[in-house]
């Protein structure tokens, strides 16, 4: 191994606090004690993230001078906006029930969510996130959502997706937004840190990149954490 695949693997592991199944939104809804009111919450903020995630990278985008990453970045932002084609001169072709937040929305309304719920979530960024993009520093805000968010994902959509079906009653059209991010976010996620892991030349930027990574796995953490609010019936 390589030092920059020791650190890129490092980034991966430093973003994920705890096992996800110990997660206990993820227990609930594996063995099936998660309350259906939980279920609802935990899909219109989902479907939040969903449509919120464009901006979030298009502000990375925005500041970032690194070529390998700006085109990473733009690929994630196609793929999330549902383009399945481009063509210079002609422009883009959209699939819009492509688009992931249309499938978070799908997911949410499943669940018995309206859009004015979920577009009643607020949609600012975590404020880490926030202050790397007023500092410039793109590397920690794009580890921040690429590893701290993205890599956590696929692990977390795969230990629920099946106990949704048996459990809640859920179709596969209706997890689409979740079978969609087993390969795309794990891709994403692996991507990125060595990306990262390239960038990253000095132990100061090293140093934010690991923050970040940190940062937007404690943040995954905690956002799952809160819809646990409500206990978990035994």
């Amino acid at each position: 191994m390589t030092a920059a695949t020791d650190f890129a693997d490092s980034l991966l592991a430093v973003a994920r606090p705890a096992p996800v199944e110990s997660n206990p939104v993820v227990a609930g809804l594996v063995e099936g004690r998660l309350s259906r009111d939980a279920v609802r919450r935990y899909a219109i903020a989902l479907a939040a993230i969903a449509e919120s995630f464009p901006r979030r990278i298009s502000a990375v985008l925005a500041i970032c001078d690194d070529q390998d990453v700006r085109r990473s970045l733009m690929n994630n932002l196609l793929e999330e906006e549902g383009v399945t084609r481009f063509v210079p001169a002609e422009g883009m072709q959209i699939d819009p029930e492509r688009r992931h937040g249309v499938m978070g929305r799908r997911l949410a309304r499943a669940a018995g969510a309206t859009d004015a719920e979920i577009d009643a979530v607020p949609s600012q960024p975590a404020r880490w996130f926030t202050d790397a993009l007023r500092a410039g520093d793109w590397l920690g805000a794009f580890s921040f959502f690429s590893i701290g968010f993205e890599a956590n994902v696929p692990a977390t959509f795969r230990a629920i997706v099946e106990p949704l079906t048996a459990h809640y009653g859920f179709t596969s059209h209706e997890l689409e937004f979740l079978y969609e991010h087993f390969t795309a976010d794990e891709r994403h996620g692996i991507e990125a840190a060595h990306l990262i892991a390239r960038a990253a030349t000095t132990e100061a930027l090293r140093g934010r990149a690991r923050e970040g990574a940190r940062r937007g796995g404690a943040a995954w953490w905690a956002f799952h954490r809160a819809i646990a609010a409500e206990p978990v019936h035994a």
